[in-house]
């Protein structure tokens, strides 16, 4: 007797080193971005096909007392890839953040 139905594999993406509480979303295989302010993100995808993942960049920006904002570029590693997996795999990901530009209040004057 076999069973019968759908069957299918989670593959989960772990962030690390993104600011707590920020949005970071990974879009598979060109669907609608998936975002979430937790360290996972989790999708259902069918055992053996090939699937395509894009982890998005983020951009954060602070103000500060002086008037300016300091805005850093959260980069992930890896940026995009592809995967086919027979079983549930887990997909790490880590952010670095770097300093893209510094603003006065109005975001007219940036120093890159």
């Amino acid at each position: 007797m076999f069973a019968t139905g759908t069957f299918s594999i989670t593959v989960t993406f772990s962030e690390s080193g993104h600011p707590s509480g920020q949005s970071w979303s990974v879009t598979l295989n060109s669907a609608n971005p998936t975002s979430s302010t937790d360290t996972t993100i989790a999708f259902s995808a069918a055992p053996g096909s090939t699937n395509s993942y894009t982890v998005e960049e983020v951009i954060i920006c602070y103000p500060s007392c002086s008037g300016r904002s300091t805005c850093y570029s959260d980069l992930p590693v890896p940026l995009s890839g592809s995967f086919t997996d027979s079983q549930s795999a887990t997909i790490s990901v880590t952010y670095t953040l770097r300093i893209t530009h510094v603003c006065n209040a109005r975001m007219a004057e940036c120093v890159s």
